[in-house]
């Protein structure tokens, strides 16, 4: 193992930055550059799907031990493993996003009920007769 890969190792198996230092006799900042460097090297796209189609491979084996396990022995522990396995598996590969709908929705234009016209006509004819009244003299009352 090279240097970077063992303090890359230590951090995975808790090791603080400083007690990484202090075991591989060099500074923190070039333990925290050695980190800086793997981080970047996983984040490449190519080593994201070298790890991603080791790590389905790794689950497949296992769900098939599991599941013949589970069928051997009538093993409900492996059985439910099995199916956490398939269901781990699943999410991996994405097989568990949900399908994508557009919904469109169908608005009607608003229409005026017959009660909402009725109370309509009847406010815009109580306006008209206040307006009415307001600026012409009021007809004279009959005797």
């Amino acid at each position: 193992m090279t240097d970077r890969d063992s303090i890359v190792s230590a951090a995975v198996s808790g090791l603080t930055i400083r007690e990484n230092a202090l075991r591989h006799e060099c500074s923190v900042r070039a333990v925290r550059a050695a980190l800086a460097e793997y981080a970047a090297e996983m984040a490449q796209p190519g080593f994201r799907a070298t790890a991603l189609a080791i790590e389905v491979q790794r689950i497949e084996t296992l769900e098939a031990f599991f599941a013949r396990l589970a069928i051997a022995n009538s093993d409900a522990q492996a059985g439910t493993l099995a199916c956490k396995l398939a269901q781990r598996k699943s999410a991996l590969l994405g097989l568990d996003t949900p399908v994508r709908l557009d919904m469109q929705v169908a608005v009607e234009p608003y229409r005026e009920s017959s009660t909402q016209r009725l109370h309509r006509v009847l406010n815009e004819l109580k306006a008209e007769e206040t307006t009415i009244e307001g600026t012409a003299e009021a007809p004279a009352e009959p005797d």
